[in-house]
């Protein structure tokens, strides 16, 4: 009887520690591929692979072939991709990754073969969070041209702005989380899989 008791111990700490290490590489796998993290490099005119926007920034105009796009890291800041396409064939990532930050204006950014591609994530609501996407164009990503999410608490304090934008041969056009206090007018919106607004 012993023996089998040990037996099942010793295989549930085993069980425990592989679901333990399997986590944590799941985690840091989807943390590297998209979000603001210490090491990244900083983009400027010319945009490299990952790297972060934590100032105002326009690209130089040209095709960048990104497989985990960029992020924005930082509040109260403009992105002017200059009409730059921002290209992946990883339909694992983001194009155009906030994941908190406020304040924020994406425009005449052109993003294509992405899973995402414009994601604003809003999870803390310690601020007043507020987006403003105008003049993209968000084709052929494989799920959704724009995904807005809040952590459902943040319902009041979201205002985003999605105008002037063609989003268009994705599974969903817009897809909005949260549907509180957001304005999308003025955009081309058709060939979805799946739906247009979601």
């Amino acid at each position: 009887m012993r023996e089998r008791i040990n037996k099942i111990g010793i295989k549930s700490i085993l069980l425990a520690v592989f679901l333990l290490i399997f986590i944590t590489v799941i985690t840091s796998s989807v943390s590297a591929a998209n979000g603001c993290v210490a090491g990244d490099p900083v983009c400027g005119s010319t945009p490299t692979n990952n790297c972060d926007v934590t100032q105002n920034t326009t690209f130089n105009t040209g095709t960048y072939n990104l497989a985990n796009g960029v992020d924005i890291c930082a509040n109260n800041i403009i992105l002017n991709c200059n009409n730059s396409l921002i290209n992946s064939s990883v339909v694992s990532s983001t194009g155009i990754f906030n994941d908190r930050y406020d304040n924020v204006t994406i425009k005449n950014c052109n993003t294509n073969g992405y899973r995402y591609g414009i994601y604003l994530s809003f999870v803390a609501c310690t601020n007043f969070s507020y987006a403003n996407i105008i003049e993209n164009f968000s084709a052929k990503n494989a799920n959704t041209g724009v995904l807005i999410q809040n952590n459902g608490l943040c319902q009041h304090n979201t205002s985003h702005i999605i105008r002037n934008s063609n989003l268009s041969s994705n599974v969903k056009g817009i897809e909005i989380g949260n549907p509180y206090n957001n304005v999308v007018y003025s955009n081309f919106i058709a060939k979805n899989g799946d739906s247009g607004i979601l």
